[in-house]
C-alpha cells in the first residue's frame, strides 16, 4: 500500500486523492496529506479488476471514472471501491500504446480520449457512447479536463504541443 509502480493519472474529491496505479492495475486512495487510506482494482478483466488503468476522474455524486485502457472500458466504483459495472469504449478495442485520459462535467458527462484516432468520445451519465468530439481540431490528445461552467473541454494535444478548446454540444 502507498507504493507505486507507473502512476498515471490524479483525482481529487472531498479530500481524498484518488492515483491509478498503472502497473499496479489498481488505484490507490490518500488523504491529502499522504496517509494511504484503501486500494481498489487488481489484475484482470473481471467486475472490479483492471488492465492499464490511466486516466481518472470523479463525479460530483463520488463515482471513480477509471480509463482502464487495455479492457476497452470505463470502469466505474463508488468512492470506498465498490464495483459499479463498466462502459465498453469501442475505440479503445484492440489498442495499443496509447494513454486514454478522462473528465466528467459536473451533469455526470464522461469524455474519453482516444490519443491514436485524434479524437474525444463523450459518454452521457447513462453510459452510452455519442459522436466523436475533435474531429478535424485535435490530432493527438492526452489530458483533458472540463471548463467551469461545461461549455468546452481543453484538452492537451501532444502532436500540436498545445491546449486546445474544444467547445461541447448543447446538452
Amino acid at each position: 500500500p502507498g507504493a507505486f509502480y507507473g502512476p498515471r493519472g490524479i483525482a481529487i474529491h472531498d479530500d481524498l486523492v484518488y492515483v491509478t496505479d498503472t502497473g499496479n492495475e489498481r488505484v490507490q486512495v490518500f488523504q491529502t496529506d499522504g496517509t494511504f487510506v484503501r486500494a481498489f482494482g487488481g489484475t484482470g478483466s473481471g467486475d472490479g479488476q483492471l488492465m492499464e488503468p490511466v486516466g481518472i476522474a470523479v463525479g460530483q455524486d463520488g463515482t471513480v471514472y477509471v480509463a482502464d485502457a487495455h479492457n476497452g472500458r470505463i470502469a466505474r466504483f463508488a468512492s470506498d471501491g465498490t464495483w459499479l459495472g463498466a462502459w465498453e469504449v469501442a475505440q479503445w478495442q484492440d489498442q495499443q500504446y496509447f494513454e486514454p485520459w478522462i473528465a466528467v462535467s459536473d451533469d455526470g458527462h464522461v469524455y474519453v480520449t482516444m490519443s491514436t484516432l485524434g479524437v474525444i468520445v463523450p459518454f452521457g451519465a447513462d453510459g452510452t457512447a455519442g459522436d466523436p468530439l475533435g474531429i478535424g481540431q485535435v490530432r493527438r490528445p492526452y489530458g483533458i479536463a472540463v471548463t467551469s461552467g461545461g461549455a468546452a473541454l481543453l484538452v492537451a494535444d501532444g502532436a500540436l504541443q498545445t491546449v486546445l478548446t474544444v467547445p461541447l454540444p448543447l446538452q
